[in-house]
């Protein structure tokens, strides 16, 4: 068999000094590997982190986006009530202008003449005198004034709209 006391002592420092050092690179190489699998491991938790809070994020933009959709469809249906019945209270103000169920009266801008009467007299007449607007007339006064007003009930809508997508309290 091998026996060490054969081998002169200068090899035998050297053999020593080789498997220490073989020993120390052995632990080193050991080491790095384990710090290695470590950052892989903080790596790996680091980015299922990252990726779960965007999915949170996106999670909370859809329940944000539902209720906003929600909103706008409810605020849409209010609206489009509001115009169905503001048109059907015009479409029967039109029908009874016309029908001359209603009558549309005007001050007239200059006061008509009474001839042989007294000028007292007059000026007392005069003060609440009133012309009838003829049916056609009366229909396309409302017409104008219904046209605006559909302007405005469109215009709340817009406004509406854009403070539920802006985020700002209707």
């Amino acid at each position: 068999m091998f026996k060490i006391s054969l081998i002169p002592t200068p090899y035998k420092i050297l053999l020593g000094v080789g498997l220490l050092v073989a020993a120390a690179l052995g632990g080193a190489w050991l080491g790095s590997t384990q710090t290695e699998k470590s950052w892989q491991l903080k790596d790996t938790k680091r980015i299922a982190a990252e990726q779960q809070a965007r999915l949170d994020a996106q999670a909370a933009q859809r329940t944000r986006d539902k209720l906003q959709a929600s909103k706008a469809a409810a605020l849409d249906a209010q609206h489009q009530k509001e115009m169905t019945d503001a048109q059907t209270e015009i479409d029967k103000l039109l029908r009874d202008a016309r029908t001359r169920a209603v009558r549309l009266y005007a001050k007239p801008a200059k006061p008509a003449t009474l001839g042989a009467f007294d000028s007292a007299a007059a000026s007392s007449v005069n003060a609440e005198a009133r012309c009838e607007l003829d049916g056609e007339t009366s229909a396309d006064l409302i017409s104008i004034t219904a046209d605006g007003d559909i302007a405005i009930r469109q215009l709340t809508a817009l406004q509406d709209y854009v403070s539920i997508i802006t985020g700002a309290a209707p």
